[in-house]
Formats: structure tokens, sequence, C-alpha cells
């Protein structure tokens, strides 16, 4: 490989439009305690027999940023000069994906390892490649390693691990940042933003992950912008969401959305509760985030169903007694709110319909729990979704809903034994369905 001063050297002469490229870091990895028995071994031979076949290879992202944290990597992410085509004739194990960004999968048994190509930095880049608000459309111009460092995100996920020379290549601070526990968005944050706003998303989940401070350069436009995320891709924003609240860190997620106004920007519903509703359905969100960090930290499964019917369900309480309120009856109130809330919700961020399904269940299944006849209460027992419904019911108490009798109601009735059940039937519901 040529020394990194020489490549710098030589795509300067190029007299492209790039950014300064000031080299703030080469150091030896082992000076942070990283060496190659803590790569991956499928990672390994990746990048020997990229390099064996006279390309670049780097380790980079969120695999080196982990080792930097002591944080066990989930994985690792190779970034290289040979194009995607060049990398499947090397790999037969390889599968290329991707319109937008086109990238190279390589397949070891359950293993996933993504190599990525160098991008390019020219600003001069075609028109065609940019939506008029800057969004970028489509991304297979490729570059150098010195150009594809300005098209990464954030500082801390830019450091590139050259596995071979066992050196660690920071150009942009993010050794830094990393001892610092705060990062900033590579380059102006404002067009960065522009060009993908699923990046304001990921800087809230990396502060949130990581517990580190977003630099004040790069959470000074997320207010201004942030209505940019209405024009990405509503399953984009769905997968990024998962990201978010389904990572441990759901609390912190939830702190962080708040700060910037952004949870009722991804539930749109949430915009137009009274204050009575919304004070509700925060203190619900807030109980359910802490109950999903506890179970995602206890290796318990986790539904994604369920903390949206949450989130969701003062939206769906509202807009279900509005429709009461104009005389519908309530088999056509509840389809009118359930079709409303979810038409609403797929536009900003496509839930699928095997969760939107589970939701109104639940939601459904909520006011027969006022029913304890022994015919509606068996049957709603046997329900297959009666599990969530009633851990839904308890936050609800949880939360200062004056349901304390059912709750206690049903957490007996469900161990009780069968002369207790018969002693337990009421005829009649202690608290009345609205109409």
């Amino acid at each position: 490989m040529l020394s990194i001063v020489n490549k710098i050297k030589n795509v300067l002469s190029r007299k492209k439009t790039v950014p300064t490229l000031p080299i703030q870091q080469v150091v030896k990895a082992s000076s942070y305690g990283l060496t190659a028995k803590k790569i991956q071994p499928h990672v390994v031979k990746i990048i020997q027999r990229l390099e064996q076949a006279g390309f670049e290879a780097y380790i980079v992202g969120g695999g080196v940023r982990d080792l930097l944290l002591n944080i066990p990597p989930k994985d690792f992410d190779v970034a290289t000069n040979a194009h995607p085509e060049q990398v499947r004739k090397l790999f037969r194990n390889c599968r290329l994906i991707g319109r937008r960004f086109r990238l190279a999968h390589i397949y070891f048994h359950d293993d996933i390892i993504e190599v990525a190509t160098f991008r390019s930095s020219d600003v001069n880049t075609p028109p065609a490649h940019f939506s008029e608000a800057g969004m970028i459309l489509r991304d297979n111009v490729y570059g150098t390693l010195e150009e594809d460092v300005w098209r990464r995100d954030l500082t801390i996920n830019a450091i590139y691990y050259d596995l071979t020379r066992n050196e660690l290549i920071d150009f942009t601070g993010g050794l830094n940042d990393i001892k610092k526990r705060i990062f900033h968005l590579i380059g102006d944050p404002a067009a960065r933003y522009r060009e993908d706003p699923i990046r304001i998303l990921r800087a809230i989940r990396f502060a949130a992950k990581l517990d580190f401070k977003i630099a004040t350069d790069t959470a000074a436009p997320i207010n201004e912008l942030k209505e940019l995320l209405l024009h990405v891709s509503s399953s984009r924003v769905f997968e990024e969401m998962l990201k978010l609240f389904f990572s441990g860190h759901a609390g912190a997620t939830l702190t962080q959305m708040i700060r910037y106004d952004l949870l009722s920007l991804l539930f749109p519903s949430l915009k137009i509760l009274p204050k009575e509703f919304k004070a509700n359905a925060d203190s619900l969100t807030s109980i359910a985030c802490r109950n999903t960090d506890i179970r995602y930290a206890d290796g318990r499964s986790l539904n994604p169903a369920f903390l949206f019917a949450v989130i969701l369900w003062q939206s769906y309480e509202y807009r279900l007694i509005q429709h009461l309120e104009q005389n519908d009856d309530r088999v056509t109130a509840e389809n009118k709110t359930l079709n409303g809330l979810f038409q609403e919700q797929i536009a900003v961020a496509a839930i699928p319909k095997r969760f939107t399904s589970i939701m109104a269940e639940m939601w459904l299944m909520q006011p027969r729990f006022a029913y304890r006849d022994k015919k509606r209460a068996m049957s709603l027992l046997e329900h297959p979704r009666f599990r969530a419904a009633y851990d839904l019911l308890l936050l609800r108490k949880e939360s200062g809903e004056p349901i304390e009798d059912l709750t206690t109601w049903w957490t007996t009735f469900q161990t009780a034994d069968d002369h207790t059940r018969q002693a337990m039937f009421i005829k009649r519901p202690l608290v009345r369905r609205k109409k």
C-alpha cells in the first residue's frame, strides 16, 4: 500500500473539489489495545484476500468504535477500493445488494460481512444523484480512502483500522471525540442532514446508546431540519425506529427524542392529543421504555408491536371517544379509529401489518377486561393475545389510570384454581364501557 501521506498528495493533485484533508492521527492500534486477535476471523480473511488481489482494505465503523470503547462489537464492516463487482469475483459466497448504495455482502453461514467501496466526495457529482432538497438519491460514485471519510456520518464512526500495519487512521478527530465522549457530524451538519435526514435519528441513537454528548454544531440544525424525515421512505424510518427503541437504550432514546421533539414527528397522532391524554401517553411511554430495556438486559424477547401499542394507546382512546360522540356504534367507531390511526402512521413510519394486527387486538381487548362473567372471562383468558393485552392493562394502572380493581382481579384469576375462579366470576361489569 502507498503511505497515507503520499495518498493525500495524490488526491490533492487531482484538483477535485474535496474538503481539506487534515490528518489528525495515524497511530499504532496496539496503543489502544487493538490487535488482530480481537477481529472476527472471517473479516481477517476478507481483508487478506482483498490485499492479496492488490486492493486496499480497512475495518471501519461501529466495530472499530466499539473496540475502542471496550464494547463487544456486533459486527465489522470492511471498506475497500475494490468495486462491488470486483469483490464478487473474489468471493463465491458474495451477493451484491442495494441500488442507492451498492454493497457487497459476504456470507459465512449465519454471519454476513458487509464490504463497501470507497465513496467519492466530489461535489461535482451529477445533479441527478440528488433531490431538490439535497437528499442523496444514488451514491455509486467511487473514490479513495481520503474521500470516503467525508462520506461517513459521525467522527466516531470514521476511524479506519489498517489490520496489516496494525494502525488506526483518524482524519476527523474521532479518537479524541471518543476520549471526550462526544461526537460531531462530519462536514457541514445542515448539508449532511439534507443529504440523508436519517442521520438525525442516527445521531439520537448513538447519543443514547453510548451516553455521548451531541456536539453543539451537530445538534443545532436538528430542530430546523427534522421534518425532512417526512420525505424519507417510511420503511427506512421504521427500520431506524427498531434500532432506536430495541437495542437496550429505549429510555435514553426517549429522553433524546423528547429533547428534540421527535416523538410526535415519528408518531404524528400524538400531536393532536389534548393535555390530559398527552400526559397519560408520556407516562405510559416512559414506563414501557424502561420495561423494554429491562427485558433486553435480561435477554427476554421483545415484540415491537407491544411498545408501539403502548405509545399510541392514548391516541386510540382519544379518537375512539370522538367517533363515539358522533353517534357511531362501537364497532364502527373502533374500525374508523384503527383505520385512520394506521393510515396516518404508515405515511411516516410504515409499521408492518404483522405488528399493527397485534396492536389492534391489544386495544380492542382492553374494554373486555371489565366483563368478568364466566363465559367472557374464560374466552378472554384463552385469547392468544391475552398476555400482551394484560401487560398493557398493568401499564395503564401503573401510569395512574384508576383500574386497580381490574388489574388485581385479573392477576388473581390467572393463577386461581377452578373453585376460586367460580367464586370470582361477576355477572355484570364493575366498570361501564363507553357507548
